[in-house]
């Protein structure tokens, strides 16, 4: 799954607090709109 990597570009200025979400494989809910590449 490339949702990773594509993940990281996306919440690049978010990344400080995705990026621990991220290394999990989750995205919170108030971090961008996970439900808009998640699902």
């Amino acid at each position: 799954m490339a949702g990773d990597e594509f993940t990281r570009m996306v919440l690049g200025k978010d990344a400080t607090n995705a990026e621990r979400v991220i290394s999990n494989g989750v995205i919170a809910p108030g971090a961008f709109n996970p439900d808009h590449y998640h699902k």
